[in-house]
């Protein structure tokens, strides 16, 4: 097998090589040697150092850094779909996909981050078609037949290429915004209870509040069902800015634990601005306990690069979660070893965002004075009274 080209962008890094081994496939990546020499130079993975060593992922089958680039539950199972109605038509077995075969099937242009694949000479997977958000209809109703299995064809070549490349569970497209930016558009499920579109439209809102760098979104209405488009924070207009998750920079996999203190330790050794995302992070931290984001895994935080290191990267995926179906425990931990979501515990782990327990009240306390008017907010943004009590259990609005 020919190696896979690696690019930032459009400048060539390294080379992935492919084999197999009793049956499974096996990856390994080495830099190129003008890459090395470069003094644009860096690790693109804290498991890849800048030498020329050939290297291979451990434990799992792909870096971090690819995984970040790879599609998750939702692209994936778009994917599947796709592999499976094209070995239909064939008249041929249904193909397993590896690892490898999901991150080079994913959208060149819509790929998350920096990262881009080469193959034969040809930037992967080809297929450039993102709609424009005029076809957002069309795009709910054809992510409704998917999430019910009941698509057809065309509704896979419609969601496919602007779907596959981006991660979570729940249904969501690229699509390009009016100015022509690309955006990514999420939808809603058959089977919500409320509106998770609209709420976490109405938890960006409240972040910006709280003084957090929030990701720039907004509501679209179709067929009266709010659809959340959110402005792509990787791109720069036509220029593409890498993008390392949280549990790539701590060389983690998913479903291994880690605190925000732990994430604090990535900014304070690779951050080209520690001081100030400590802070934001700590902000961020009191925020998501306050309106019980416990779904703040460590995919759902994530690092840009500057020409001088990492900052943290726009608030995004925030979403309230009632207590009725989830405890105020959040994916990661607080302090060290405590998941606990309570603001006695953020108190104790100010000392690992160098704040004060003075400048951490005063966060705490500006944090909340934004969620208290999470009723209002929700009402603005189009939630009913019926709603705003199906999820008041999740709003903390004391410091207390």
């Amino acid at each position: 097998m020919s190696p896979v080209g690696v690019f930032l962008d459009h400048e060539p890094v390294g080379e992935i090589f492919r084999t197999r081994h009793r049956g499974r496939e096996r990856i390994s990546f080495r830099y190129l040697d003008p890459w090395l020499a470069s003094d644009a130079a860096f690790e693109i993975d804290p498991d890849l150092p800048l030498d020329r060593r050939t290297s291979a992922p451990t434990p799992g089958p792909l870096f971090g850094v690819l995984t970040d680039a790879a599609p998750d539950r939702w692209g994936r199972r778009l994917m599947q779909r796709r592999e499976r109605h094209a070995a239909e038509l064939d008249g041929r077995a249904v193909r397993s996909l590896s690892e490898l075969d999901y991150v080079l099937g994913v959208s060149d242009r819509s790929r998350m981050g920096a990262l881009r694949f080469e193959v034969d000479g040809t930037f992967v997977s080809t297929s450039e078609e993102v709609p424009p958000l005029v076809r957002l209809r069309e795009l709910l109703h054809a992510t409704t037949r998917v999430v019910e299995g009941e698509e057809t064809a065309s509704d896979l070549a419609l969601v496919l290429a602007p779907g596959s490349s981006l991660g979570g569970a729940r249904p969501k497209a690229s699509v390009l915004d009016v100015d022509g930016e690309l955006c990514i558009a999420k939808f809603p499920r058959p089977d919500d209870e409320y509106s998770v579109e609209r709420w976490e439209m109405i938890c960006n809102s409240l972040a910006r509040a709280a003084g957090i760098r929030a990701a720039e979104m907004r509501l679209e209405t179709v067929d009266e069902r709010p659809i959340l488009v959110s402005r792509r924070f990787d791109r720069r207009e036509t220029h593409r800015i890498h993008y390392a998750s949280a549990m790539t920079m701590l060389g983690l996999a998913d479903g291994d634990e880690a605190s925000y203190p732990e994430i604090a330790e990535v900014l304070n050794r690779h951050g080209s601005s520690p001081g100030d995302d400590l802070v934001e992070l700590f902000r961020r931290m009191v925020f998501n306990i306050c309106v019980a984001d416990v779904d703040d895994h460590l995919r759902n935080h994530g690092f840009l690069r500057d020409s001088r290191g990492l900052r943290l990267s726009p608030a995004f995926d925030v979403n309230p979660v009632p207590m009725d179906i989830r405890p105020r425990v959040m994916s990661t931990a607080v302090t060290p070893d405590d998941f606990t979501g309570s603001l006695d515990a953020a108190r104790s782990s100010a000392p690992y965002f160098d704040l004060t327990p003075a400048r951490a009240e005063a966060i705490i306390e500006a944090v909340i004075e934004a969620i208290a008017g999470w009723s209002a907010m929700a009402r603005r943004h189009g939630a009913s009274s019926g709603e705003c009590d199906r999820m008041e259990s999740a709003f903390l609005t004391s410091a207390a």
